[in-house]
């Protein structure tokens, strides 16, 4: 299995990150574990879009959601988004997560 450069730059900059603040006496315990949480839910996220859990999908998808749809639409909102959930336009039996935007809403 190759790697590709993207990948290769997200460990090793993570790594390296790492690396320097254990150097500084940083505790990564705390960390590790809030990046092993947010894998938790970033797999039940992933389980309830493949199993067009509606009721999930409204938990886990922020009001301010932004999705490419596979039918060419920029869908700006949890309630459009889950609007083509219903109707079986966003119906996934696979897709591949490319992050494009992280925004933080207060301390969740």
């Amino acid at each position: 299995m190759g790697v590709t450069r993207r990948e290769f730059l997200m460990v090793s900059g993570a790594v390296g990150a790492g690396l320097a603040l254990s150097s500084l006496g940083v505790d990564l315990a705390p960390i590790r574990a809030y990046a092993e949480e947010i894998k938790k839910i970033d797999q039940a996220e992933l389980a309830a879009v493949l199993a067009n859990d509606i009721g999930a999908l409204e938990k886990y998808w922020a009001e301010d959601l932004t999705v490419n749809a596979p039918n060419n639409q920029v869908l700006k909102g949890r309630k459009d988004a889950l609007g083509l959930v219903r109707i079986g336009i966003l119906d996934y039996a696979s897709f591949e997560r490319q992050v494009e935007a992280v925004l933080l809403h207060g301390d969740t």
